[in-house]
């Protein structure tokens, strides 16, 4: 890469500038979720061999989840996986 975080030239990413950047687009991603009407949509996809995180507590968000079985599991509260009655799936083969 040439340019990341500021840094210029040859850049090397070590796993604390990786988390970094993850963090910092987790928090972005959840300024932006905040601000979305009740009743709106969002897809999350497989990636690799595990589901990611739901990626907002909000019951009033609907979660489709599309990727193969197994699908993630169902959570009552938080970002752990699907919320039941609220959150839908669509298995790909």
């Amino acid at each position: 890469m040439s340019s990341v975080n500021g840094e210029t030239g040859d850049v090397v990413l070590d796993l604390s500038a990786v988390e970094d950047i993850d963090n910092r687009l987790a928090a972005k991603m959840d300024a932006g979720i905040a601000g979305l009407p009740a009743g709106s949509t969002l897809t999350v996809a497989k990636s690799g061999g595990t589901w990611p995180a739901r990626p907002t507590p909000r019951s009033d968000i609907i979660v489709w989840w599309k990727g193969a079985d197994p699908s993630p599991a169902i959570v009552s509260s938080g970002t752990g996986g699907m919320r039941d009655n609220v959150d839908m799936r669509a298995v790909t083969p």
